[in-house]
């Protein structure tokens, strides 16, 4: 009796304990599980747009390799369109590499649309410029992951330029989110996938869980927002995949049942049973093979008591185990199909690639060039030491002193045979990314520097042939103004004035053309920048008071010694100041700073005049450049400043805009303080 009510009392204070705990465990069930639900929701988000970004960088590259090919750069400049591009209405893409866009559109100078490819039953863009900020957007500057909406689904894009600003050639590639794409990323991430425009104060905030029925749904904001709509992702989650409470109630109900049983029963069959069970279970994992995929004898097991639970537990785990193998396979394929998608690039790039390992072994070596370097494939390939002994010692110890020590400095210039290659390195990671390789990029320039060395000899011949009738034009010029009359005197002025802006022009033409071709040399020995920079401004004071306009000098010190020729720094200062000038409204200042900063040594010319606009800018020292905001108000060439930079770079330094608004502009002239001096040279 005693052991009865012993057993009594032990069942039923192991029932309470019991029934406690599964309390407790289903309270926290259902406090977890809405941030449970959250997580997976936006798990299954970021993994729908994973596999949409990588769709667009696939599309990057096609508009990348495009933008580099010469005929689509010339066509969208206002050229001849290329062999391939046919013009018909619907016309299917045809442009080499782009097979893996549905949709291409090539823009010129406006933006203006040049050319479509690939369109769908209605024209994405009507007439022949680009005016909604949406359609814009599929030829902004590098932009890559944009989905913008297309007549028939949204289609996710990306683009590639020649440079910034609205002069610039563009290439657009999209690829059309429909039905068929989106059954293709639902194989990829294991689930159903739709995509919904939504305005953007009704899309969720967060991703969450919705339920329909018996079908759970993750339904979260993707990335992008076009014109204040956002694209909402729904993706069908597998059965069970959220749980719930529902296991736990379940759980909670076995255990009561069981608790009431060992009330009700005896210890020691409690005992034999769970003895029993623990024999099946064993049995059943030594013979169900379940990593073959053999589960019928573990699920037998499965139910509502210990070894029930421990069966599902077990199935549980190999359930997982598959699944995340089989994502492994997934991603296995995913990179398998982007490493041939960047063979295809490096195989059709015009340019030539090598690429070299840490051990000196070339591991890359594209057809491009193997046709430049005029040597075979199996020259460089494979083997240790082949591309030093293919480029030569000489240029091989630059690339990597370039690539390793230099990379912001200018690409290396070499004749190679009858061509002129321009040859640039980089460092780098490898696939494991524990180590640096030597990337080598070959780009043939002979055709460039041709063409240059023959606009430059055009230019010095026409300028020697105008020199000289326009001396004697404005010899005779200043004698008809001598001795005009009264009435005609005006007109004999302004027609002096014009000669000689037009032998200014011819003379700047021909200083600029002896430095480009290296026929101007530099002398460069010691002076006081101070006095050079007073010397300029006294030059232009008499320019400067007419206007009136203040021009001032501020060195660092009182002297500044520095090496430089004196005659052409000069003329590079007087060209700085006198724009400065000329520019500067009346009662306005012009300001010239000089001075050493560690080792170098500079001049800024700063005025308080309109500025230049920004998008201008990086043009500002290219030949007959002249900013659009002051070009039909003041006169000018616009050869000094290309004068400017050439003779900088003639000393080792350089000239640049360091900032500009409509309040004034900063101009800033460096090179080496002291010029490099040979073997016995005086110091």
């Amino acid at each position: 009796m005693r052991l009865q009510r012993l057993g009594f009392l032990i069942a039923a204070g192991a029932m309470v304990l019991v029934l406690a705990v599964a309390g407790g465990l289903v309270m926290r069930e259902r406090s977890d599980e809405g941030e449970r639900s959250r997580r997976i929701a936006s798990l299954e988000v970021s993994r729908v747009q994973a596999v949409i970004r990588a769709r667009a960088d696939a599309l990057s590259v096609v508009t990348h390799s495009l933008i580099k090919d010469p005929e689509v750069v010339q066509w969208g400049a206002g050229g001849r369109a290329p062999a391939w591009y046919a013009g018909a209405p619907r016309e299917a893409v045809k442009a080499p590499g782009g097979a893996g866009a549905d949709y291409l559109i090539f823009v010129g100078p406006g933006p203006t649309i040049v050319g479509q490819q690939g369109q769908p039953a209605a024209p994405p863009f009507s007439g022949p410029n680009l005016q909604r900020a949406a359609q814009r957007s599929l030829t902004a500057d590098e932009q890559t992951g944009n989905i913008i909406r297309f007549p028939d689904a949204p289609a996710v894009t990306a683009s590639a330029r020649t440079h910034t600003g609205t002069d610039a050639v563009a290439v657009g590639a999209a690829l059309l989110l429909d039905r068929e794409e989106l059954d293709a990323i639902g194989r990829i991430v294991g689930r159903e996938v739709h995509l919904e425009w939504m305005p953007s104060a009704d899309a969720p905030a967060l991703a969450k869980v919705q339920r329909a029925g018996t079908t759970d749904r993750a339904i979260g904001r993707l990335d992008q927002v076009v014109d204040n709509e956002v694209l909402v992702a729904s993706i069908t989650l597998a059965a069970g995949q959220t749980g719930g409470v529902a296991g736990q109630r379940v759980l909670l109900i076995a255990i009561g049942v069981a608790a009431a049983a060992l009330g009700m029963g005896s210890v020691v069959l409690v005992l034999r049973t769970f003895a029993a069970r623990v024999g099946d279970l064993g049995d059943a994992l030594a013979t169900g093979q379940p990593e073959m995929g053999d589960h019928q004898a573990v699920e037998a097991l499965e139910g509502k008591d210990e070894i029930g639970r421990v069966a599902s537990s077990t199935m549980d785990a190999f359930r997982r185990l598959r699944a995340r193998t089989d994502a492994a396979v997934e991603d296995a394929r995913v990179a398998t199909a982007r490493q041939l998608l960047g063979e295809h690039v490096i195989r059709s790039m015009e340019e030539g690639l090598l690429v070299e390992r840490p051990d000196t072994v070339c591991i890359v070596c594209n057809p491009a060039a193997v046709g430049l370097l005029g040597v075979t494939l199996h020259d460089l390939v494979g083997e240790r030491g082949t591309v030093e002994r293919t480029l030569g010692s000489e240029l091989y110890a630059a690339l990597i002193k370039r690539a390793r020590e230099e990379p912001d400095q200018p690409p290396l210039v070499m004749t190679w045979g009858a061509r002129d290659l321009v040859f640039d390195s980089y460092e780098v990671p490898d696939v494991r990314g524990d180590a640096m390789n030597l990337m080598v990029i070959i780009r043939d320039v002979t055709a460039v520097l041709e063409t240059e060395r023959l606009k430059r000899d055009l230019v010095s011949i026409v300028s020697h042939e105008l020199r000289t009738p326009l001396t004697v034009l404005t010899s005779a010029m200043e004698m008809i103004t001598e001795t005009a009359a009264p009435n005609q005197k005006a007109i004999a002025e302004t027609a002096q004035r014009n000669v000689a802006r037009m032998r200014d022009m011819v003379n700047d033409l021909l200083d600029l053309a002896r430095l480009e071709s290296g026929q101007a040399e530099i002398e460069p020995r010691e002076v006081d920048l101070v006095a050079l920079c007073q010397e300029t401004a006294a030059l232009l004071g008499p320019q400067a008071q007419a206007k009136p306009v203040g021009i001032s000098v501020h060195p660092s010190s009182p002297t500044v010694p520095v090496d430089c020729d004196p005659r052409h720094l000069g003329r590079a200062i007087t060209n700085l100041a006198s724009n400065a000038v000329k520019f500067t409204p009346a009662g306005g200042h012009v300001w010239i700073e000089c001075g050493v900063e560690e080792g170098r040594a500079f001049v800024n010319v700063i005025d308080n005049g309109p500025g230049i606009p920004l998008d201008e800018q990086p043009r500002i020292f290219n030949r007959f450049f002249r900013a659009s905001n002051t070009r039909s108000q003041i006169g000018g060439t616009g050869l000094g400043l290309s004068i400017v930079a050439q003779i900088m770079e003639m000393h080792g330094g350089s000239a640049a805009i360091v900032h500009s608004d409509p309040n004034g502009s900063r101009f800033r002239l460096e090179w080496p303080a002291r010029a490099p001096r040979s073997a016995g040279a005086p110091a």
